[in-house]
């Protein structure tokens, strides 16, 4: 797969990993700079994951509250970020940090239900 150039499935990538007070890695975020047309379906441009052990603390919430502040210096003005449906813990995590649920989206290569969620960049 060629990543450079006019690729339409390419997006940059900027990996942030999240270290609380005691220097544990509690997780990591990604965002994507660029909105392809699969991210725009079901990926979106933000993913995040939190080490199993530290869940429930408000690191997601932070994390993506800081990571949506990257984007105010860009051209994009709403980040697409999606959760699957049974995922309650990242839904609340995308609502605390202003996503508007617009759909559910079935994705007929992993057969789960994403629900997709928009955050406008102030």
């Amino acid at each position: 797969m060629k990543i450079y150039g006019k690729n339409k499935s390419y997006s940059p990538h900027t990996l942030y990993i999240a270290i609380n007070d005691n220097t544990e890695i509690v997780g990591a975020i990604g965002i994507r700079w660029k909105q392809v047309p699969i991210l725009l379906t079901y990926g979106g441009l933000i993913g995040y994951s939190i080490r199993p052990s530290q869940r429930g603390k408000g690191y997601a919430t932070e994390m993506l509250k800081l990571a949506l502040e990257k984007f105010k210096n860009t051209d994009i003005e709403n980040i697409l970020i999606t959760c699957k449906n049974f995922n309650i813990a990242s839904k609340r995590v995308i609502e605390k940090n202003g996503g508007k649920f617009e759909n559910k989206y079935i994705n007929k290569n992993d057969g789960f239900t994403y629900l997709r969620y928009w955050i406008k960049i102030i």
